[in-house]
C-alpha cells in the first residue's frame, strides 16, 4: 500500500519534483508521525501546499516545521534531501541522535532542532558542511564532547549548543572564524579554559558561557571584540581580576565565580554599559557610579564590600542591589595573657559614620555599641570565646556587615602580673536571667553595674544571701564591682 502511494505520487503532474527528494519527504512524513501533526501535509494535495517546505529547481531547499507535534526518532531521510539549506524543527517530542552521515547535506547551512530530546554525540561529520552558517541544538540531551572538526567552519555565524549535557573543553581553532556573531555553550559541563583565538572574534555580539564548569580565559579576550553587546560568564570557576570589556558592551554578568581584585574605574568609560551583575564573587572594591551615562541596573551582593563601597553608590542606578556581603577580614585567633588589659577594634569603614555594631559571642547576641572596639579590663578565662560584629548603617538598610571571627583564648591563672590580690567574688549563675547571686554576702551591701567600658548601668543593694535583680537589663555583657574587690564579669541572657 505505502509504495503504491509513492509512486501515484511521484506520477502526479503537478509535482515538479525530484524523485529522491519525494520519497524522502514521504518517509520523513511517515517517520515523525505526521497523520498527527498540528498542521498535517495532504499528500494527495500539490506539493504548494505542504506546509513548512521551500522549494526551488525541482529540489527541496527548506523544511520549517517547529512546535507542529512532530514525535519519534529523528529521520535518517533527510539526508536524502541533499540540496536542502535550512532545516529546522523543534519544541517537539523528538528523540534519537542527529545521523552520522550528516555531511550527505552538502548545501546545508541552517540546521535547528530545539526543545526536544536529542541524545548521543554531535558528530564529527557535522565539521564537514562547509555552508553552515547556523546551528541550534539548544535544549536537548546531548552528550559527549563538541568534535574538533567544528573548527573547520569558516561561514559560522551562529552556534548555540546551550542547556545539553556536553563535556570536555571548547575545541581549540573555533573562535578564529571572524563571522561569528554569536556563541552560546550554557548550562553544560564544559571544562578547562576559553581558547585564546576567540580574541579573533572580532565580530560576537553575544558571548554566553554561563552555569559550566570553565576555569579560565585570558584577561583581554574580549578587550576587542568591537560589537560585543552582550557576554554571560556566571556559575563557572573563573579566577583572577575583572576582565578588560569593550566599549560596545551592553550587559555583562560574571555572578557565582571566584574574580577578586578591585572593579577598575575605567568601567565608568563604557559608554553602553547598562547592566553590570557581579554577585558572589571577591571583589573587594568598586568605583562610584554616579553620573553613568547608561547604566540601569547595578548587583554586587556577595562580595566584599564594605559601607565605604555601597553608600556612595546609593542611588547611582536605577535597579541597584548590595545585600549579602562575605565576611569582612580573616579570621583571628589571639592567645591574651591571663589578668591584663585587652582591647581589638574591628577597622570597618573608619571613614563612615552612624553605624551601629552587633557583637556576638559564641554565636549569642551579646551588645551593641557605637563603634568596633572591644575592651576587656583584667582578661580572664571567663572572657575566653569567639567574637564577630554585625555593622548596620541606616542608610543601607538592606546591608548587614559581617566581621571577620576573632578567637580569644587565655591561660588560666589565679592572679593579675602586679596587680590587686584581692580574691574577685563568686557569682551564680552566670550567665543568668532574671537575677543572680553574689557567694558569701549574707549582708546588705552597695553593688555597682558597669558595661565592659566601665560605664555605670545600674546600682542596686544585694538581698539576702547576696541576691541581685537584672531583668531590667539588655541582654549583654557586664561587669559586677563591689568595693574592695575586683570587678568580675557576667552575662545577662
Amino acid at each position: 500500500m505505502k509504495s503504491g502511494l509513492i509512486i501515484s505520487l511521484i506520477c502526479l503532474p503537478y509535482l515538479l519534483l525530484s524523485q529522491s527528494d519525494s520519497l524522502a519527504l514521504v518517509a520523513f512524513y511517515r517517520d515523525m508521525d505526521g497523520e498527527h501533526w498540528t498542521t498535517t501535509w495532504d499528500l494527495h494535495q500539490p506539493l504548494s501546499t505542504w506546509y513548512g517546505l521551500d522549494m526551488a529547481n525541482n529540489r527541496v531547499y527548506g523544511i520549517s516545521l517547529l512546535n507542529n507535534n512532530l514525535k519519534g526518532e529523528l529521520s535518517d531521510a533527510i539526508l536524502d534531501l541533499t540540496e536542502m539549506r535550512n532545516f529546522q524543527i523543534g519544541n517537539d517530542s523528538i528523540t534519537g541522535t542527529i545521523p552520522d552521515s550528516i555531511q550527505k547535506m552538502k548545501q546545508l547551512q541552517f540546521f535547528y532542532c530545539t526543545n526536544s530530546q536529542l541524545s548521543g554525540s554531535i558528530p564529527p561529520s557535522f565539521g564537514d558542511l562547509e555552508n553552515i552558517t547556523s546551528i541550534n541544538l539548544a535544549r536537548n540531551q546531548l552528550s559527549d564532547t563538541l568534535p574538533g572538526t567544528l573548527a573547520k567552519w569558516k561561514n559560522l555565524l551562529d552556534f548555540d549548543v546551550s542547556n545539553n549535557q556536553l563535556t570536555g573543553s571548547i575545541p581549540v581553532g573555533m573562535g578564529e572564524n571572524s563571522l561569528l556573531r554569536t556563541f552560546n555553550i550554557s548550562a553544560n559541563h564544559f571544562t578547562g579554559t576559553i581558547p585564546e583565538d576567540f580574541k579573533d572574534a572580532k565580530n560576537l555580539e553575544e558571548f554566553i558561557v554561563f552555569r559550566n564548569e570553565l576555569t579560565g580565559f585570558p584577561n583581554d579576550l574580549m578587550a576587542h571584540m568591537e560589537k560585543l553587546r552582550r557576554a554571560q560568564f556566571s556559575e563557572n570557576d573563573f579566577t583572577g581580576p575583572f576582565p578588560i570589556l569593550p566599549a560596545s558592551i551592553e550587559s555583562f554578568s560574571c555572578v557565582d565565580n571566584h574574580f577578586t581584585g578591585a572593579i577598575p574605574g575605567s568601567i565608568k568609560s563604557l559608554a553602553q554599559l547598562n547592566l553590570l551583575d557581579i554577585r558572589d564573587n571577591n571583589f573587594n572594591e568598586i568605583p562610584d557610579f554616579h553620573g553613568h551615562p547608561s547604566l540601569q541596573s547595578l548587583d554586587i551582593g556577595g562580595n566584599e564590600f564594605t559601607f565605604e563601597d555601597v553608600l556612595p553608590n546609593i542611588g547611582a542606578v536605577e535597579f541597584f542591589t548590595y545585600a549579602g556581603m562575605k565576611p569582612v577580614g580573616k579570621d583571628t585567633v589571639i592567645d591574651v595573657a591571663s589578668g591584663t588589659d585587652f582591647t581589638y577594634v574591628f577597622a570597618i569603614d573608619t571613614s563612615i559614620s552612624n553605624k551601629t555594631f552587633h557583637f556576638y559571642r559564641d554565636q549569642i547576641n551579646w551588645m551593641s555599641s557605637a563603634d568596633g572596639l572591644l575592651a576587656f579590663p583584667n582578661f580572664s578565662i571567663l572572657d575566653t570565646g569567639t567574637y564577630y560584629v554585625e555593622i548596620t548603617h541606616p542608610d543601607a538598610p538592606e546591608l548587614t556587615l559581617m566581621s571577620h571571627k576573632l578567637k580569644l583564648t587565655t591561660q588560666v591563672t589565679t592572679n593579675r602580673p602586679n596587680g590587686p590580690t584581692t580574691i574577685s567574688p563568686t557569682i551564680y549563675p552566670n550567665p543568668a536571667w532574671g537575677s543572680l547571686h553574689v557567694l558569701g554576702l549574707n549582708h546588705l551591701e552597695k553593688v555597682v553595674i558597669t558595661d565592659v567600658l566601665g560605664h555605670p548601668i545600674l546600682e542596686q543593694t544585694t538581698g539576702p544571701n547576696g541576691e541581685l535583680l537584672i531583668s531590667e537589663l539588655d541582654p549583654g555583657l557586664y561587669l559586677l564591682h563591689i568595693s574592695g574587690k575586683p570587678a568580675v564579669r557576667f552575662i545577662k541572657l
